[in-house]
Parts: C-alpha cells; structure tokens; sequence
C-alpha cells in the first residue's frame, strides 16, 4: 500500500507520461539485468570466452588501470591481508602460513609476478628469487614497489595484456595473488597463454582467482570477475598447461581458490600442429 501511495504521489507531481515511461524503464533494467546474469551464466557453465562475451565487458584492463592508478596504497595492501578476520583467521598468521605451504614450496629461480600492487607479496619473492621480475598494469603500483624494492628487482608495465617483455622458456615460477580475481575470463585466457609461453618446462605458476560465492551479488560487492574453479582448469588446460592443485582453503576470502600449475617437460604449444612437439 506505501508502494502504491508512492506511485500516486509521483504521478502528481510529475505527471502520468513521466511516471508511465519512469515505470518501464524500471521494468526493463530488471530485465536486462537478469537476462545479463544468466548470459554470464551459461557462459561460466560453457567456458566461453572472447572479446564479445558480456563476461569480458567487466573487469577490463582499462577499468582496472584507472582503479588501481587512483588508489590510496599508503596501507601497503595489507589492508586485504586484514580480510582474513572474516574468515576467523589471524591476518598475521594466516599471510605466514600462505608463504610457509604455498610461494615457498612453488616459488624459486627467475620468478614472475603480475600485479604487485604495493609489494607486500614482492618482499617475500625477492628473498626466495634468484630474479624477480615485476609486472603490473598500473604505473602507480610499479613506482610503490620501485621505491619499496629499489634495484634488485625487474620492472615492466603491462600494456597489452601481453607478457610481450619477457623471452619464450624464460621463467622458472609465476606468482599472482589479489590481482586475477579482477580479470575478467577473456583476459585471464590471454594471460594464460602468456605464462605457458614464458615458462621454463616444469616451471610452476602460482595463481589466486575467484571461484564460487554464497550468494549472487558477492561477486560484484567484493568485485570479483566472472570466473569459477572449473573454467579456471579448463583455460589452463587449453594453454598447454597441467593443473596440479586448486585451494579453496587457503584463500583469505571464502569462495575464492588457489589453483597451482606447471608447464609440462614434452610441451605443445597453442595452435600448434599436433606433430609439433618441443621436447626437452
């Protein structure tokens, strides 16, 4: 009845044409809103990716480099590092158990990582690396870590989604945490690719990524990209990739997965011809 009231209301004051066309448009976002939601839907279910895919319209590389240019990374990033609580975990002791079971045990050599931020993740790998080297589409994340890391580390900033910078076979790990659950599934596909190029054979990638949430609008309040478990495995499956592992305890937020990858030693690279083999 208030509802009614209101409606009422509004066509006094704004006259019936106003209130007839405001009411469609209403209708019509609600509409297309859930029609986009099952569209990403099927797309999740179908691993479909592409430039045309309505999952590929968010969580663009453009979006993401106006974000985090803009962003106050006075905190250093572990203000992420604090969502641990929410899981009832001691941040702390959570972030240490993360290095200690998971970057320690995969990461060494020339190592890779994408999307530092503000280098909280760097200043573990840089003590484990024999190389590191730090990739970022954000300016502003590159001078953070430049003034935190200072010389001892490789700087690139990503300006194609490409890993174009870096040599075939020229990488022994990959580390990713906080940055793939922004991307969207046409550009986790791309990086994929890139990595099973860079990657030394048995080289190991580290990649932290959204999975499946409790309910249908966590993923745009936690801004997480349109991705799941199973089409993360089947993207690195396409790249020529072995998947090895895929964490859903380990993440700081609940829903999200660790999936943990290698390059195999007989690798076939993408689109190759099938009697095309680069054994080492």
């Amino acid at each position: 009845m208030e509802r009614l009231n209101g409606w009422v209301q509004l066509v006094r004051e704004r006259g019936p044409r106003w209130a007839a066309l405001y009411g469609a448009h209403r209708l019509a976002s609600r509409v297309t809103n859930r029609l986009e939601s099952s569209v990403i839907e099927v797309e999740k279910a179908a691993f479909i990716t592409g430039a045309d895919t309505l999952s590929s319209s968010f969580h663009t590389r453009e979006e993401n480099a106006r974000i985090w240019d803009a962003y106050d990374w006075s905190g250093g990033g572990e203000e992420w590092t604090r969502h641990a609580e929410h899981r009832g975990l001691d941040p702390t002791r959570w972030k240490r158990r993360l290095i200690d079971e998971v970057m320690k045990p995969h990461v060494s050599g020339v190592v890779l990582e994408i999307g530092p931020g503000a280098g909280r993740w760097s200043v573990e790998l840089v003590e484990l690396a024999r190389e590191l080297v730090v990739a970022d589409i954000s300016e502003t994340c590159l001078q953070e870590c430049r003034q935190r890391l200072g010389e001892r580390v490789r700087f690139h900033l990503i300006t194609d989604g490409s890993l174009s910078f870096l040599d075939n076979d020229s990488v022994d790990s990959v580390w990713s945490y906080d940055v793939f659950v922004h991307i969207n599934p046409a550009d986790i596909e791309t990086y994929l690719t890139e990595i099973a190029r860079v990657l030394v054979p048995g080289g190991v990638a580290v990649i932290h990524h959204s999975g499946e949430y409790s309910e249908d609008d966590d993923t745009e309040l936690s801004f997480r990209s349109h991705m799941t478990a199973p089409f993360f495995a089947h993207l690195v499956g396409n790249a020529g990739l072995e998947l090895m592992s895929q964490d859903r305890d380990r993440p700081h937020k609940l829903g999200d997965v660790i999936s943990v990858f290698r390059k195999p030693w007989a690798w076939y690279p993408q689109n190759a011809p099938t009697d095309t083999l680069l054994a080492r």
